[in-house]
């Protein structure tokens, strides 16, 4: 945590904000996540809806859980 810690204070120096994305462990509940986002309250989450729900979690208890900490980024792939 401590080498997070020292990433995210650097980056907000910048005035660039770090955000921890979810990923398809099954490490990454709400309760593990919860204490990363707690060590620093400058850091954001990123929902990543499509991990969240390959280990058949719901994203929307992950949504509503992290409002206060999430980042707005939407990414559309074009195939072709």
């Amino acid at each position: 945590m401590e080498s997070l810690n020292e990433i995210v204070e650097y980056a907000d120096a910048l005035e660039i904000m770090i955000v921890y994305e979810s990923l398809d462990t099954r490490r990454c509940t709400k309760e593990n996540i919860h204490k990363i986002l707690s060590a620093n309250e400058k850091l954001g989450f990123h929902a990543d809806i499509g991990h969240i729900n390959l280990l058949g979690r719901k994203p929307l208890d992950y949504l509503e859980f992290f409002i206060q900490n999430l980042s707005i980024f939407i990414c559309t792939i074009m195939t072709g």
